[in-house]
């Protein structure tokens, strides 16, 4: 019988991620050790796929927090500039008192 193969995961909005499907038992007997290291080996990569896919989206996470707080900071930035113009209109109108 022949051996699965990984097949591709439906596509989140972002990423797009393995799924290993587990192997189907060849009609040949493998030994112990073969079937022990061939788990270890599709449990390796399962893990490498989760952990890929987790980076990419922690790191479009951060990007996009990024973007938010230069949004934030242009915005309040220019509040402060309007609110300084308008305190110093107000002190060069204020007529002097003697």
């Amino acid at each position: 019988m022949p051996q699965s193969k990984p097949s591709l995961k439906s596509q989140s909005s972002r990423t797009q991620a393995m799924r290993f499907e587990a192997p189907v038992p060849s009609s040949s007997a493998s030994s112990q050790a073969e079937q022990y290291w061939a788990a270890r080996a599709f449990t390796a990569e399962t893990l490498l796929s989760a952990r890929e896919v987790h980076q990419r989206e922690l790191h479009d996470f951060v990007r996009a927090e990024e973007v938010k707080r230069a949004y934030e900071l242009s915005v309040l930035a220019e509040q402060h500039r309007e609110r300084h113009a308008t305190l110093e209109k107000l002190v060069v109108r204020r007529p002097y008192a003697h």
